[in-house]
Order: C-alpha cells, then structure tokens, then sequence
C-alpha cells in the first residue's frame, strides 16, 4: 500500500503476480475513515475479480494506439479506435463491479454514495455542507435521460465513451439500481455462487 502525492482524489491498483495499490494524498484528505475502507475495498475488488492485468494491458493499449494514430496521419484510427472503445468500455464496466465490491465490505450504500459524490466534486471546506439527497435525486435523473428515447441513451453514452471510469453520478445511479432491484441482500446473506478452487500438485 503506497501513498503519492496529488491533490486528485484517486487510488489505482497496479501489478502482475504482487499487487500493490497506490492512493492519493487528496483522497486522504477528502475522505473519512468509512470513505477511504470504501475506496480500499473498491482497489482490492479489482485485484480479486482478476481486473488488473486486463486493466493493465487497456492502459498500455491507449498509449500504443496514440503513437499508432499520429505514425499513420490517422489512417490507423480505423483499426485502433473500435479495439480501443471495446476496451475502455470494459474498463468502466470493471469500475461498476468494484464498486459493489466496496458495498458489500462497507454494507452501507450511503457510505458508497457519500465516496462518489466527495470524489465528483467535493471539498474540506464545505464538506459538511453536500447533501446526499441531491446527489441521489441527479442519479435518478440521469437514469430517466438514458430511459427518454435513443437521444438521451446516445448522449450519455457519447459522454463517456474515451472514459475509463463512468461518471460518479453513473455509478451512483448503478449502485442504487443493485441495492433496490439486484441481488445484494442475498449476497449478504450468504446466497451466492462461489468459484471451484483448482487443487494444484
């Protein structure tokens, strides 16, 4: 576990065999004790649902497809840009699957949501100040302009689309959906499919 040094709230996990999670200063500072287990539980979600390396290799592919790009006076585009939108389209699918990771370790959705909507736009000083509520009620009408027509679908798709995460807002909207309609009382109580470990000689 590492700390760096950037006002940015964020925490990465990096790694291949030994897994390692990086979390910012801004992060340490923004966040409360509940917060920042929430945002532990989120990195380490990644590493036990097998994200990183794929995670990893998307990061290694952006960059290799930008000097792809520019080689070919944008010619390669035609090639780079629907491997590199399956990609990052995956990679905001992951950030979704380690956020209910961090539920199901804080088992509080509003400590979840209360992390996002710091990490949206959140400050020390007017921290007491941000109301859950609101933050909740922009979730809720984000998930109805997706629902109003292939429009409003297009429109917050296009917004996103060269994002690795999805928008603080989107996940909330994501983690509401799992708690009210999902299988996450389930879980908690103990009724899941587990994965066969594989006994190696």
């Amino acid at each position: 576990l590492y700390v760096y040094q950037d006002p940015t709230p964020n925490a990465y996990t990096f790694g291949v065999d030994h897994y390692f999670v990086a979390v910012s200063t801004g992060c340490l500072e923004l966040l409360d004790d509940e917060e920042i287990l929430c945002v532990l539980a989120h990195e380490l979600g990644h590493v036990h649902a097998d994200h990183v390396l794929y995670k990893s290799a998307a990061r290694v592919f952006g960059t290799v497809a930008s000097t792809i790009i520019q080689a070919t006076f944008g010619i390669g585009s035609l090639v780079v840009y629907p491997v590199q939108l399956a990609l990052l389209r995956w990679d905001r699918a992951s950030e979704l699957s380690s956020d209910r990771s961090a539920l199901l370790v804080v088992k509080n959705p509003q400590v979840v949501m209360r992390t996002l909507m710091k990490i949206a736009g959140g400050t020390r000083r007017y921290g007491n100040e941000l109301a859950i509520d609101a933050f909740i009620d922009q979730a809720d009408s984000f998930g109805k302009m997706q629902d109003e027509g292939p429009l409003g679908r297009y429109i917050t798709i296009f917004q996103s689309l060269f994002r690795t995460h999805p928008f603080p807002i989107w996940r909330t909207k994501e983690i509401l959906d799992w708690v009210s309609t999902g299988n996450f009382l389930e879980i908690l109580d103990g009724d899941y499919k587990t994965r066969a470990l594989v006994a190696t000689k």
